[in-house]
């Protein structure tokens, strides 16, 4: 963390307009990471341009104002974060429940259970919410959380390949 610190003081120390980083935040505590960040704000807001590779790709999405995916040397998406997730589309509906195949639900595109929790990939999260609730399991149904995708739920489903195709 101490030598990152110092990477980016060095950095920003001729005052440039263009900072170009690579995984800046490698290595930072969670409260080096929050300064770092703030600091990445200031510079953009004094008009200044920060590009950074990172695979953090929740910081990418909070802090980026444009996200480039590559995979394999391409490009595969780019825009903004709502933009690029809107590629994997629908809503998770995340639950503790009966463990069954859910798939049968209407709205429900895929289901996968893990550690007592069914996570539901849905293309119409209010249908498939309205079904769970009002069906045979729906008295054994708790702790429901609905989200959207990630950038990291995106990120997989734009590089992702056939089998056949992945390296050995």
């Amino acid at each position: 963390g101490q030598a990152q610190r110092v990477r980016f003081a060095l950095a920003i120390l001729p005052d440039p307009r263009l900072l170009i980083l690579d995984e800046p935040t490698v290595g930072l505590d969670v409260d080096a990471r929050r300064r770092f960040w703030s600091t990445m704000g200031d510079l953009t807001r004094d008009g200044r341009t920060v590009v950074f590779a990172t695979h953090y790709l929740d910081e990418a999405d909070e802090f980026a104002d444009r996200i480039v995916v590559m995979d394999a040397g391409h490009v595969v998406a780019d825009g903004t974060g709502r933009e690029i997730k809107a590629v994997v589309g629908g809503r998770h509906v995340t639950f503790t429940g009966p463990a069954r195949d859910w798939t049968t639900l209407p709205g429900v595109v895929a289901a996968e259970a893990r550690d007592g929790r069914t996570t539901l990939n849905c293309a119409d999260a209010d249908l498939a919410l309205r079904a769970l609730l009002t069906g045979p399991d729906a008295a054994a149904i708790r702790d429901i959380e609905v989200t959207a995708p990630s950038l990291e739920d995106a990120f997989l489903s734009l590089v992702a390949r056939p089998a056949d195709q992945l390296a050995a």
